[in-house]
């Protein structure tokens, strides 16, 4: 039976804690697992059966990584906008956002990329000029405090400009949306 360990936060200064938790967190697991399977299989004699029994009781691909979670949040953005269905959609556009700052960090364009495509789509979808501006501001914040390097491939570049052109646009309507400048 698996016990149910404390809550581990890891914390800059104890990486190599991290690792020396995890892994003994992971032997401790696979021993357990190990055991169990022993226990059911005392009535098999045959070698060949043990080692199926041990490749069926641990946990291989136990959730997919950051970065397929990432791919398939935002297919599922742009099927739910297909589609008409703004909430699911707008949801999908917010787990776009949490798994962005997990894979690529607090100051990466890519990350503003996300706070953009949110900001619009409160715009754009739902009509609420209020919420797009905080989200492109947060976006616009990003872009211009958190670039750390130049963009190594042209196509960086161009997903960069779209990401600058979706910021300033969305800040635009929706700054007139709410009347904020009216024209003279």
């Amino acid at each position: 039976m698996m016990q149910d360990s404390p809550i581990y936060i890891p914390t800059d200064s104890s990486h190599g804690a991290v690792d020396s938790h995890l892994s003994q967190e992971i032997s401790t697991t696979t021993s357990e697992h190990l055991d169990e399977s022993n226990n059911e299989s005392t009535a098999r004699d045959s070698e060949g059966e043990e080692k199926k029994m041990r490749k069926k009781a641990l946990p291989m691909d136990c959730a997919p990584a950051p970065n397929e979670k990432l791919e398939q949040a935002q297919k599922m953005a742009e099927k739910f906008i297909k589609e008409k269905e703004v909430y699911k959609a707008n949801r999908e556009l917010i787990r776009c956002v949490a798994l962005t700052r997990i894979i690529y960090g607090d100051g990466h364009w890519q990350l503003a990329q996300a706070f953009a495509n949110l900001a619009h789509s409160y715009l754009i979808l739902q009509g609420l000029p209020a919420q797009a501006i905080e989200h492109a501001e947060s976006a616009k914040r990003t872009m211009l405090t958190g670039i750390h390097m130049p963009p190594a491939t042209p196509e960086d570049k161009r997903e960069i400009l779209g990401t600058l052109l979706t910021i300033y646009f969305t800040l635009g309507i929706a700054h007139l949306a709410q009347n904020k400048y009216p024209c003279i």
